[in-house]
């Protein structure tokens, strides 16, 4: 505290060169100086404090994460963050390719290429978020990949095959070596061909298998020098479920129930909804009344169809506002239900994609959706395997029976 220092010997010359009665006077005056001085300066400073603490505490590192790293196979390296937020990763050599994932318990997973017999180093921190920086960096681990492998890897022993639901069936198989680099399943009609069925990660041993129709599995593991064997297949299981064929009826306004019940039409009665309109009104913009299931008013928008599908839009009407909301608007190649009541037995399925090659299905009872996957097709032949990287928990579309 020099700044201190030099005010108060300042102060008391200048005090001392003052003459007469009025020197206890001034004694007293430059002791209360003395102490004023000194408290503001303690009350400045320990505000300083307190904001540079402040400051500190909203800049300071967050936690390094806790992460673990192993290796399913020569080609590829997993990494499990076991705590912290949205992490990110340096690796040396660098990562090229990865995929994202979660396992059965919820946990962050990055798959990320790798070279065989190679050792690798990784640090990871917590990624910025707005109002926090990125969080500090942990320690380097380091793991080395096993050597490149001279043979093909063993047949994988299938060990479960369950029929979930009507639509899925839950596989489960163990490795016999770690040689793999990935998994190849297959799907068989019952005492016909088979045909892919997904291509799998090598740390994979677990897969929910969406179908409509009676199936049996088999299973082989492959690497860079080639294919095992495929697994005895299973027994079958799964049941082939009736699909509905979609009605070309044509609907008009009187044929809806949810009209019936319309009340709000005009802007100052719209209340707490966004919108209000009417089935007559929504067909002169030119929707088409696609089906009604109870007070539910399926449409199809103008011009709404494109590689993906169409987009369907389901009304209903709600304290007397004939209205929809973006949670009732759907991608798909066929309508959810059709036609007047349409209460004939079996599923709707409707398919949504970008492409030929990958989307989404999702299966309607009714008008409930009782299941949805998404599908890549792989258009693949177990000598010609693609790297790491293409595949994952995907599968090859099944909405036949």
């Amino acid at each position: 505290m020099p700044q201190v220092q030099v005010f108060l010997v300042r102060l008391s010359k200048k005090l001392r060169r003052r003459k007469g009665s009025c020197c206890r006077r001034d004694a007293y005056e430059l002791e209360s100086m003395k102490m004023g001085y000194l408290q503001f300066f303690l009350v400045a400073q320990l505000a300083t404090a307190s904001i540079a603490s402040a400051e500190g505490s909203l800049q300071s590192p967050r936690t390094a994460p806790k992460f673990g790293i192993d290796a399913p196979s020569p080609s590829m390296l997993r990494v499990i963050v076991e705590s912290g937020g949205f992490v990110e990763f340096e690796r040396e050599p660098s990562i090229a390719r990865r995929n994202i994932d979660r396992d059965a318990k919820g946990r962050a997973v990055e798959r990320h290429d790798a070279l065989a017999a190679k050792l690798y180093r990784y640090r990871a921190r917590e990624r910025a978020v707005t109002g926090a920086p990125a969080g500090r960096w942990s320690g380097w681990k380091y793991i080395r990949t096993a050597c490149a492998p001279t043979e093909a890897p063993a047949t994988p022993r299938m060990v479960k095959v369950q029929a979930d639901s009507d639509y899925v069936i839950s596989l489960a198989w163990v490795s016999q070596d770690r040689l793999a680099d990935g998994f190849l399943l297959e799907r068989c009609i019952p005492d016909g061909p088979c045909a892919a069925a997904a291509l799998l990660n090598p740390d994979v041993l677990a897969f929910d298998y969406h179908t409509l129709g009676a199936r049996q599995f088999r299973i082989a593991a492959f690497n860079a020098i080639g294919t095992s064997s495929f697994s005895a297949r299973t027994a079958v299981v799964g049941e082939n479920v009736p699909i509905k064929q979609s009605t070309d009826q044509v609907l008009a306004p009187a044929d809806s129930h949810a009209a019936r019940l319309i009340r709000r039409r005009r802007a100052e009665d719209f209340g707490a909804h966004s919108c209000c309109t009417t089935p007559e009104q929504l067909i002169h913009e030119g929707y088409v009344l696609a089906g009604i299931k109870g007070l539910s008013d399926l449409y199809q928008g103008p011009e709404s169809c494109g590689t993906g599908g169409c987009i369907f839009t389901i009304y209903t009407t709600v304290d007397g506002c004939y209205t929809t909301s973006e949670s009732e608007t759907v991608l798909a190649s066929t309508a959810p239900f059709s036609g007047l009541d349409n209460d004939s037995p079996g599923v709707v399925v409707t398919n949504s994609s970008g492409s030929a090659y990958e989307g989404g299905i999702i299966i309607y009872y009714g008008a409930d959706q009782v299941d949805s996957y998404r599908w890549r097709s792989f258009d693949q032949t177990v000598d010609r395997i693609p790297p790491f990287g293409e595949y994952g928990s995907y599968q090859e579309p099944d909405s036949e029976n």
